[in-house]
């Protein structure tokens, strides 16, 4: 949870965003002591303090759409639910799986798990999976997007 932003699991708020200092650094102009100026890795950006801060939000629809596509190929008829969601240092995956998980299917979601740090490299991905045999309900799951879900 970042402290600075008050953002918990699945509660979208306004970050609060330090003031960012610009430093170039290796400058065609001059070293990084000569401009006072550069540049933060991609995803982060550098306080007044010197200080990096965690990787920008991600947004609804950029999760919701790179799980989407992750899950491309990757759907076995098991599969009832698929969840997603993002804080400032990881991304979620969460499956829903009728009958027991295979080989195949822990595969699978080791696949989608991989497709999503292909897409957020600056976060970490936790992959999860639980099986609920139907015709048992499967419960939304607050401060979770669903991403993927079987007629039943």
């Amino acid at each position: 949870m970042n402290r600075l932003s008050g953002q918990l699991f699945g509660q979208d708020r306004v970050a609060a965003k330090l003031p960012v200092a610009k430093v170039r650094r290796g400058s065609e102009s001059g070293s990084s002591a000569d401009t006072g100026e550069g540049r933060a890795e991609r995803g982060t950006t550098t306080s007044v303090f010197g200080v990096k801060d965690m990787a920008e939000p991600i947004t609804r629809a950029s999760i919701v759409l790179a799980a989407n596509r992750a899950l491309w190929g990757e759907v076995s008829s098991s599969v009832r639910k698929v969840f997603t969601k993002a804080d400032y240092h990881h991304v979620y995956i969460h499956f829903v799986m009728d009958g027991s998980i295979s080989d195949d299917d822990q595969e699978s979601i080791r696949c989608v798990a991989s497709e999503l740090v292909a897409d957020f490299p600056e976060h970490g991905v936790k992959e999860s999976s639980v099986r609920l045999d139907a015709p048992t309900r499967v419960p939304d799951l607050e401060g979770w997007y669903l991403v993927f879900a079987r007629r039943e």
